[in-house]
């Protein structure tokens, strides 16, 4: 294992409430993207949302280290001393998940939305990751080219397939996505 320990993530706190709630996002948003969940439940909740490498304030990746360790490592240092509910979505939702797991007595609640748990469709459902491998080949002939705006584009596409297109997508958040996709392999 090859972990980054000078990674130290930027945590946003979303809302004011008195029950405390680790959000972790999905790959390609920042922690600022819980802040809908924010606005209609922080009189209630505070949510401390870190952002992961090359996302939001954080710094970016180095490329060298383990991606998924250095994000696991670096949420459990946003963790509090006491239990926390725990919101992930998409690789956010496997971080969550693995803190519930090694450390079940710091979560009081889990909330995973679309984990993206790549083992259990290879073992259960071997076609569906045998399509996604080929839907994936030019989103990983970008990525081995470093052209980071194609493998944003691509990626967008192929999770979101109902959401906006992309050159309707603000210059900012396609800027975030193409600063954030080289995390993907990782």
């Amino acid at each position: 294992m090859n972990l980054r320990p000078d990674f130290f993530p930027h945590v946003m706190t979303l809302g004011t409430g008195p029950r405390r709630a680790l959000a972790l996002h999905c790959t390609m948003a920042f922690g600022g993207a819980w802040g809908g969940l924010a606005r209609l439940l922080g009189e209630r909740l505070t949510l401390v949302a870190p952002d992961m490498p090359s996302h939001g304030k954080s710094a970016d990746w180095d490329e060298v280290s383990e991606f998924s360790e250095t994000v696991y490592q670096a949420t459990l240092s946003a963790l509090d001393s006491e239990p926390m509910d725990l919101i992930g979505h998409s690789f956010g939702a496997v971080i969550a998940l693995r803190i519930a797991h090694e450390y079940p007595e710091k979560v009081r609640s889990l909330t995973v939305i679309e984990p993206v748990f790549f083992a259990v469709a290879m073992r259960r459902r071997p076609e569906v990751m045998k399509d996604h491998d080929e839907r994936s080949e030019a989103f990983y002939a970008a990525i081995e080219e470093r052209d980071w705006p194609t493998a944003a584009r691509t990626f967008n596409r192929m999770w979101s397939d109902k959401s906006p297109k992309w050159d309707t997508l603000p210059e900012r958040t396609r800027a975030a996505m193409i600063r954030g996709v080289h995390v993907v392999p990782g």
